[in-house]
């Protein structure tokens, strides 16, 4: 699902080193959308994780900012789906 949404990201501002850090947006996005961690504590799980490989805290709120300015139908398509909100997904 993440994909989903990295897509969107990645096709409205062409990032650089997408490729390279592909991974790394996918961890901070998906523990940003666990909305159970700070921006901090993500960052500090990034270093722990990629070392020296590590993105700045800067390219992560950068990432993080694209996400929240995405339209709620493409957030919603990042969520658990459930039968029930069918009708919601536009899709």
């Amino acid at each position: 699902m993440i994909f989903i949404v990295w897509n969107s990201i990645y096709t409205r501002w062409k990032m650089p080193n997408v490729k390279k850090n592909l991974k790394q947006m996918e961890k901070v996005l998906t523990l940003w959308v666990e909305n159970n961690k700070t921006r901090q504590e993500i960052h500090e799980i990034i270093v722990k994780t990629y070392g020296h490989e590590s993105v700045s805290i800067a390219t992560q709120n950068r990432w993080l900012r694209e996400y929240e300015g995405l339209s709620e139908s493409e957030k919603l398509q990042d969520s658990i789906f459930h039968w029930k909100l069918l009708d919601s997904y536009d899709i």
